[in-house]
């Protein structure tokens, strides 16, 4: 046995903390090599044999732990010994966590020298002494060895024939063995078990006895050059068991000679492998479809694409990608609950299946996006458009009738995007970028509807998301501000409250529209956090005017606020907590709710407005008339005010069914004692009308648009100059 000097190998990044250890073992007699790196480390155990590791924790880029894993990794390098070396101890759990990694020692930072060398030096011999015993145990055992094998060179035979018999016959593979003729001699109980074939039912006859037909005259020709060949094949086989049925197996055919090259036997061994079958192909359909629709996925539709598009150029065909996003589903998961939304999207999946064309492809994005590719299309482009609106008229035909989901009578509608590629031109990530894009336009203009994509379209959704991107520091950034827009008494022409607005100029995009961002932020979920400014910023501003005296002529501020807002489930509690934080009078306080929000749990909705009626708030329906509210629920709701959407008003003097409703909508908030208001006044002619009609206010640009919080204040004392 060669005696080699023993090596050390240092690992820190910091070469004064190198330098110590290493001057702190200059009286042993080992060499010391040094790595600033996890890294260089792991570089040097791969050419090197070290027998011990001092390793420093804390480490850029790879610490201790993670270098000790890789070493554990390799079985060239798992007998290291290694001792952690750390800064001063505070982390107990670290401590643990390394001895269960395997280390031998740690030792702390500052070093003690004599500590050091004691353990390194203990450590050392320890090896060194490992290393004897694993030097002589060898060379015993190889003396053991020799001598065993002369004692035994028959023994062990006899004894491997005797294993061979007993795998054989009670071996889990099936063993089949014939003559040199292929004519069946025995077979084991696997076999048996496996084909339902006992040994009286095959002895003498050929192994085509088990022949599935589901191969050809080639494969077995190749099958039986590569045993005659090479003296072996394997692969898989597809065999017929006794009662006919057909299964797959993983066969080995071995040709078996005697000592001059004749052959005397043929053995095949085999396994079933149905069971693995079944997994790959489990594997194979869940990295491809949707667990839930059994539709195709993303992935697989992403290749489908690929291929079509190609093939489009070759035929000069077009090819059209139509993404679906049904409207409002959100409420029906958060109204009946996600089993219910599941099982609408799996009935959904089944009709749009029924409705299109076999050679279509119907893919589930994610949630209740779906996506189809429809291909061969014509490529002139408005026969493409016009086929396209036909499959889109056949979709919305299929979502006509309503679903019935476990006793619910549920009626849906859906947006579609459609984007086309003509011979070839465009790739998927960009047809289905496009889609996307054309489907928010068809929600943004109601839903229930398909657009196609235009260039603009894509200018439009850059800009949504440079408004998305801004919007998410507006508030930090102190770029939000609420405005005042006067509402006034028609009988007395005074002003009497005001509506609060929320306006947004952005440093880099300048002014943005509510129009613009209030649909962004309800999208993105922002609304939660700018709702909230606005109404504490409102209340704020409530209670400087109540300090000032103003609410001797007003009566109270109005506060949008959104449906996703209202829903949440600590709403009642921000509420309440804004009240109190400011001290206002709640009274002075008006929440506007737009008729959308009604249409949910109708109790749930019931109990929350007696909540905030008992807070003393003031509660109005914005925009009344345009939404879907029975006229029954107003006798159930408590609310103060109705307020006549612009788009009625608007009418007034050109559109006779404009005139009915507001006629209607007064003369009912009459009968159920609600203060009506109206929207988006800005003609004498139209003030006149509400006037004969008896209105009890308005708003609008015949007084003043909405203005900030000083320029309101300077004309509350004033009439209105019409």
């Amino acid at each position: 046995m060669n005696i080699e000097k023993q090596k050390v190998l240092i690992v820190d990044d910091i070469d004064s903390n190198i330098l110590l250890l290493k001057k702190a073992l200059k009286n042993l007699d080992v060499e010391i090599v040094e790595a600033n790196s996890g890294k260089v480390a792991l570089q040097l155990v791969e050419n090197f044999k070290f027998d011990l590791i001092l390793l420093d924790i804390q480490m850029p880029e790879m610490d201790g732990f993670e270098v000790f894993e890789a070493l554990q990794e390799n079985e060239n390098t798992q007998s290291i010994k290694v001792i952690f070396v750390t800064a001063a101890f505070t982390d107990e759990i670290s401590r643990i966590k390394g001895y269960q990694y395997g280390a031998v020692d740690y030792i702390q930072k500052p070093i003690d020298n004599l500590t050091l060398l004691a353990r390194v030096s203990v450590f050392l011999k320890l090896t060194a002494h490992e290393e004897q015993l694993i030097y002589k145990n060898q060379i015993l055992k190889e003396e053991i060895e020799e001598r065993r094998k002369t004692e035994n060179a028959l023994r062990e035979s006899e004894r491997q024939l005797n294993l061979a018999a007993i795998i054989f016959n009670e071996g889990a593979e099936a063993a089949l063995i014939t003559d040199h003729q292929c004519k069946i001699i025995n077979v084991n109980a696997s076999f048996t078990k496996i084909t339902g074939y006992s040994l009286d039912d095959v002895i003498g006859k050929y192994p085509s006895i088990l022949k599935s037909d589901r191969h050809d005259n080639e494969f077995y020709q190749a099958m039986w050059y590569s045993i005659i060949t090479t003296g072996k094949w394997h692969g898989e086989i597809w065999n017929r068991r006794k009662d006919g049925s057909v299964y797959p197996e993983w066969e080995t055919i071995t040709k078996v000679t005697d000592k001059t090259g004749k052959v005397v036997n043929f053995i095949a061994t085999f396994i079933d492998i149905s069971q693995h079958i079944q997994q790959q192909d489990r594997i194979h359909y869940l990295a491809h479809f949707d667990s839930l629709t059994s539709l195709p996925n993303r992935p697989f539709f992403l290749e489908q694409i690929k291929k079509e598009i190609a093939r489009s150029k070759r035929n000069q065909r077009a090819v059209a990608v139509l993404l679906l996003d049904l409207d409002r589903f959100k409420r029906i998961n958060d109204t009946f609950g996600h089993p219910i939304g599941d099982e609408l999207l799996v009935q959904y999946a089944s009709r749009l299946l029924a409705c299109m064309r076999k050679e279509d492809t119907i893919a589930r994005l994610s949630g209740d996006e779906l996506i189809i590719l429809v291909a061969d299309l014509d490529n002139d482009k408005e026969k493409a458009v016009q086929q396209v609106v036909t499959i889109a008229d056949k979709i919305f035909q299929a979502l006509s009738t309503s679903f019935q989901v476990e006793g619910y009578d549920l009626l849906v509608s859906v947006s579609i995007g459609v984007s086309l590629s003509y011979n070839g031109i465009g790739n998927a990530d960009t047809l289905i970028k496009q889609a996307d894009t054309a489907m928010y336009k068809a929600k943004d203009e109601g839903g229930n509807t398909f657009r196609f994509f235009e260039v603009e379209m894509e200018d439009a959704a850059v800009h949504r998301m440079k408004i998305e991107y801004e919007l998410r520091s507006a508030i930090s950034k102190n770029e939000l501000f609420v405005y005042f827009q006067p509402q006034i008494d028609v009988s007395t022409n005074k002003i009497i409250g005001a509506e609060s607005l929320l306006r947004w100029t952005s440093a880099t995009l300048g002014f943005v529209s509510p129009a613009d961002f209030i649909p962004v932020a309800e999208e993105t979920g922002l609304i939660f956090e700018i709702g909230n400014w606005v109404l504490e910023t409102v209340c704020k501003q409530i209670k400087v005017f109540e300090s000032e005296g103003q609410f001797e002529t007003l009566q109270c501020i109005a506060v949008n606020i959104s449906a996703r807002q209202f829903n949440e489930s600590n709403f009642l509690k921000i509420v309440s907590g804004f009240i109190e934080k400011t001290g206002i009078d709640p009274k002075h306080l008006e929440l506007e709710l737009t008729e959308s929000t009604l249409v949910t749990d109708v109790q749930a909705l019931i109990n929350k407005l007696h909540a905030l009626k008992n807070m003393g708030i003031r509660i109005s329906i914005d925009d009344f008339g345009t939404g879907y509210s029975s006229l029954a629920y107003l006798q159930k709701f408590p609310i103060n005010v109705l307020k006549i959407d612009q788009s009625f008003i608007r009418g007034l003097s050109t559109d006779f069914g404009d005139e009915t409703i507001v006629k209607t909508i007064i003369a009912m908030a009459k009968t159920f004692k609600l203060h009506v208001i109206a929207e988006g006044v800005e003609t004498i002619d139209q003030l006149n009308y509400l006037k004969q009609e008896g209105c009890d206010a308005y708003q609008g640009y015949l007084c003043s648009p909405a203005i900030e919080v000083d320029a309101f204040k300077s004309i509350l004392k004033n009439e209105c100059p019409c």
